[in-house]
């Protein structure tokens, strides 16, 4: 078939790119008489797009190891299919890689029909376009266009983001700068905002650069993987004043010379990257995604501003002032802004607010809901979805449900919505009927404006996973530093933990420990720890736009082959903002339009917007099996974008046994894999479910634990999730769950079990691999009495220190003999501090038996199993106080407190 369609555009074939010219060259290819030329054009019809679909079912049961479906036909529903394959060939589908980064489309999002076949139609036509020779010609026959079209919707749908670079490996305009980006971080009670700087993959491939400072310094800097084919830029942990990263201009040389900057601007527009809960900065306004804006208070911009959105944006967005939640002081701040038409004309006259004019067409954008990691695009099937319906024309339009018949492979349409006005929000679950997979399909009358497919994955919902293939990671007794990390085989193991699962011998260890009371022993650093200055960047030029208010835009030009188009969009040279202008001058009408109209009001969103809660997460975990730590990464950003919650996360998860985690040499993550469905222990009549539970398991459970009189309730569900049973005694649990789990995984009392197979924590300390220390001008060293950080010119004494990223990164352990020896031991930062405790005869606990509460401090978690057996006796996560700067784990008896205390401590 794609032969077929190949030979349409061999010479001599006049470019006849219609149905009748495919089936013409079928027809010859195949060696079909005229007379049976009617019957193979309808047996075409009627049973190729099952091939098509069966080698799509195929490449998704791969996961996308074998490539992606890109099969698409939206002007020409069945010779379409064939035809996109054999149009483009790889040269040409690297080109159209190279105009979705020179049009600033953000990957990730959805895109029309028809605002990409404009976006070609000005980048094809204008002068100096890096569109090649062979793009250009095809573009040339109209009927062609379509299928060029088709075909870059199917390419953008797999494009993971610019790599920065031009043609022939240079640095690409676009490629040359830094991004803003902003996130919000949970800080006590409150959502506080943070900025950073993220450049593009391409233009920087030294892992270190330098940036300028305000005193004209240079500081080191590094790059490390962030989302949509970009790094984030890291300060070598000295924090950044927020209002000096966003008003001042940026330059970073990279370790190759390459010169990275950012110019500031008064009106700066970020939308979610799709990978992350983080927001990147953009050139324009998105319609149908959420966004946030930063404006700076200067003239009349924030009323104008507040106009635009009164008119434009769905309601419901948030108004931050400067100095309150992160909004530096000078600026203003606008959360969960989603524009669902253009701006009237009117209230766009502004130097600043160009950027206010969404490329817009009628279009289906998706809001909401957890992305799955994997390079086929899914979606956690327990987190909501919400379809949003764009539009600046007044036309009706019906929607309709394209399913795949499992028998025959053949589509079934159903038409789910008539006669919508945009913009409308429809949830994405009042539309599936029950299906995981399925397209949607926007139309006017018989003209087909946009698909969308949709693949929904969940511990019960569609296809099994089949990106990772299981490796029962456990904990192997007497290997090296097990009570750390997971493997998948050992032949030096004497017992194993999986899960809540305990299956080795108790460990004296052969020491009394230190005795620990019900007082703290620290004090809290808020009151020793001087505070650092805040690291300042340099102003803007006297000549950029954020100063002198003007821009420079350049704008495409025509040889006088203009684009059918009726608009083209230009960049700001300096600062990169994005201005709309009509492809031709046209003279003005006689009459004059009134100064304003009115418009009908836009409704409120359909239901609260939400990120993704926890029961979707831990349902996506479960689904997915395991992955690889950037799979984890990918799933705990979309919650918040931040290093340090990532690693907090996987840490509690790990805690509550509900996955194993595969570490190296250096304890860096390498794998996560959920841990084997178990029930474990906490008293005579309370379990908590750990490991890999799915949602059907767990309502079959539910119903054996209450014919049995127990009862089944979830622990703190938006913030932890973990199933607990109450009612059940030690002696019934094996026959209330028998059809679910072996007796082998039903752990009484786990808590106490684990904590007795577990070794002295020195033993860890001794069984660390040791490396060369690191060199640094300065370090910081953390202080047991007050559980704080402090600078130090050297690293002479005995403790735990923690490096700028810059100088090699993380956190080192030191002993008296590593000193010697100019030594360290790489250990993450909870575990850290409490080896030095132990290798310094001091200790982070204090236990109250009366209310069986242990307490560290903040930060310092109990590391790996040890945490696991602390949070086991309860079901529950250490809790955060604040007053006394101490995290909280409960219900251990004086009985097991005291065992897990003597192995922390001995």
């Amino acid at each position: 078939m794609s032969i077929a369609a190949e030979s349409m555009g061999a010479r001599g074939n006049n470019g006849d790119a219609t149905p009748s010219g495919y089936y013409s060259q079928l027809e010859a290819l195949l060696d079909v008489p005229k007379s049976e030329s009617s019957r193979l054009r309808l047996s075409f019809a009627e049973s190729t797009e099952a091939y098509w679909e069966a080698l799509s079912v195929w490449l998704e049961d791969q996961g996308g190891e074998r490539g992606l479906p890109s099969a698409y036909a939206l002007m020409h529903r069945y010779v379409g299919l064939p035809i996109s394959q054999a149009l483009i060939r790889d040269t040409e589908r690297r080109n159209l890689e190279k105009f979705f980064d020179e049009q600033g489309f953000v990957a990730g999002t959805a895109v029309p029909p028809a605002e990409m076949n404009a976006a070609l139609d000005v980048w094809v036509s204008s002068v100096g376009s890096s569109a090649n020779q062979a793009l250009r010609k095809m573009w040339e026959t109209a009927s062609s266009r379509d299928r060029i079209t088709d075909l870059a919707l199917a390419q953008f749908s797999t494009w993971e983001g610019p790599d920065g670079l031009s043609a022939g490996g240079n640095q690409s305009a676009r490629g040359a700068r830094c991004l803003l980006t902003w996130r919000s971080e949970r800080k006590f009670l409150s959502s506080i905002s943070k900025f950073g700087l993220v450049a593009m993959h391409g233009a920087v491939d030294g892992g270190s650069g330098t940036i300028e400072t305000q005193d004209g310094a240079e500081l080191g800097v590094s790059f490390r993987a962030a989302g949509n084919g970009s790094l984030g830029i890291d300060f070598g942990g000295n924090d950044v004043d927020s209002l000096s990263l966003i008003g001042s201009d940026i330059k970073i040389r990279t370790a190759t010379d390459r010169l990275l900057r950012r110019i500031p601007k008064n009106v700066v527009i970020f939308v979610r990257d799709a990978l992350t809960a983080s927001y990147v900065e953009v050139d324009r306004a998105l319609a149908g995604s959420e966004a946030r804006i930063l404006i700076k208070q200067t003239d009349q911009l924030e009323v104008k501003v507040d106009a635009i959105l009164d008119d434009a944006a769905q309601p419901g967005f948030c108004k931050v002032a400067g100095g309150q939640q992160g909004i530096p002081e000078g600026w203003t701040g606008y959360l969960g802004v989603t524009f669902l038409r253009s701006p009237a004309s009117e209230l766009l006259a502004g130097r600043d607010l160009f950027a206010f004019q969404p490329r817009l067409t009628t279009q289906m954008s998706l809001q909401g809901g957890l992305k799955l990691p994997g390079r086929m695009q899914r979606w956690s099937a327990a987190a909501s979805l919400t379809l949003v319906v764009t539009s600046d024309d007044d036309i009706p339009l019906d929607l309709y449900r394209i399913e795949r018949d499992p028998e025959s492979l053949r589509n079934v349409e159903t038409r789910v919505r008539q006669g919508l006005q945009p913009p409308v929000e429809l949830p994405v679950d009042d539309l599936r009927a029950g299906l995981a997979d399925f397209t949607l399909s926007l139309r006017h009358g018989a003209k087909n404006l946009q698909n969308m497919q949709i693949r929904l994955r969940g511990s019960g919902t569609g296809e099994a996973n089949t990106t990772w293939v299981t490796r029962n990671l456990a904990h192997a007794v007497g290997e090296p530093l097990w009570p750390l990390k997971s493997v998948e085989d050992s032949d030096e193991a004497i017992g194993w933990i999986d899960g809540s699962s305990v299956e080795a011998e108790p460990v004296e260890s052969g020491a009394s420990g230190l005795a620990v009371s019900a007082k703290l022993s620290w004090t809290d650093p808020s009151n020793v720890t001087p505070r650092r200055g805040k690291l300042r960047l340099p102003g803007p030029a006297a000549d950029s736009c954020i100063v002198t208010g003007t821009h420079r835009f350049i704008f495409p030009t025509f040889d006088g082959k203009y684009p059918k188009t009726e608009w083209m969009y230009g960049e700001c040279l300096g600062c990169g903002m994005s201005k709309r202008q009509p492809t031709r001058f046209k003279k003005a009408a006689k009459s004059e339009h009134p100064e304003s109209t009115w418009r009908k009001p836009l409704e409120p969103p359909v239901r609260e917007a939400s990120g993704p809660n926890w029961t979707a997460f831990l349902d996506a975990l479960v689904y997915m099996g395991g992955g690889t730590r950037r799979d984890f990464s990918m799933l705990a950003r979309q919650i918040e974008d931040s290093a340090l919650f990532e690693r907090q996360l996987l840490h509690a998860l790990e805690s509550l046994a509900v996955i194993e985690v595969q570490r190296d040499e250096e304890l860096e993550v390498l794998a996560w894999e959920v841990a084997i469905q178990g029930i474990a222990g906490l008293g005579q009549e309370s379990w908590i479910l750990t490991g890999a539970w799915t949602k059907p398991e767990k309502n079959q459970l539910r119903d054996a634990v209450e014919n049995a009189g127990g009862d089944i309730s979830v622990i703190d569900p938006s913030t932890q999730g973990t199933t607990r049973i109450e009612g059940i005694v030690i002696e019934a649990m094996p026959a209330v769950a028998d059809e679910l789990v072996s007796p082998d995984y039903i752990t009484p009392h786990a808590a106490h079990k684990l904590a007795a197979v577990l070794p002295p924590l020195s033993q860890v300390l001794r069984e660390l691999p040791r490396q060369s220390f690191p060199s640094a001008p300065n370090y910081e060293y953390f202080n047991l009495q007050n559980a704080s950080w402090a600078e130090i010119e050297d690293a002479t004494v005995p403790g735990l220190y923690r490096l700028p990223r810059v100088y090699g990164s993380g956190y080192f352990l030191r002993t008296q003999r590593d000193i010697g020896e100019g030594s360290g031991a790489r250990v993450w930062a909870e575990l850290g501090k409490h080896l030095a405790a132990s290798a310094l005869g001091w200790h982070l606990l204090a236990y109250n038996p009366e209310t069986m509460v242990l307490r560290v401090p903040l930060g310092a978690d109990l590391p790996g199993l040890y945490g696991r057996a602390a949070v086991l006796a309860s079901g529950k996560l250490p809790a955060s106080d604040l007053r006394s700067y101490s995290l909280s784990y409960i219900g251990l008896t004086p009985e097991t407190a005291s065992l897990l205390i003597r192995k922390l401590t001995s």
